[in-house]
């Protein structure tokens, strides 16, 4: 997030940079979604693992949507992983 004058401001997520990020990582494009999937798991993950009573303290909505994030993204995972197990086996490319 940006602050300027003193208001919090969202990023935009930048797709060119992302597709530069899963290129680095050495990722086809077949496996580039799942792989950002995966990540964004891990960063949801990493938040709830980092809350302390002491340091930070999640508000009930926030931990239950984080936690729904990971589940929807671990079925979606899934879900692209059986695809492309099954373009895989049938010989297909998904490009």
């Amino acid at each position: 997030m940006n602050t300027h004058h003193g208001h919090t401001q969202a990023q935009v997520p930048n797709v060119h940079e992302l597709a530069r990020d899963d290129a680095r990582c050495g990722y086809s494009q077949d496996t580039a979604r799942a792989a950002r999937m995966v990540r964004v798991i891990k960063a949801c993950a990493t938040v709830l693992f980092a809350e302390r009573e002491e340091s930070l303290e999640l508000g009930a909505y926030l931990r239950s949507g984080l936690i729904e994030a990971i589940d929807e993204l671990t079925h979606e995972v899934g879900c692209e992983l059986d695809a492309l197990s099954e373009a895989i086996i049938a010989g297909k490319k998904l490009w």
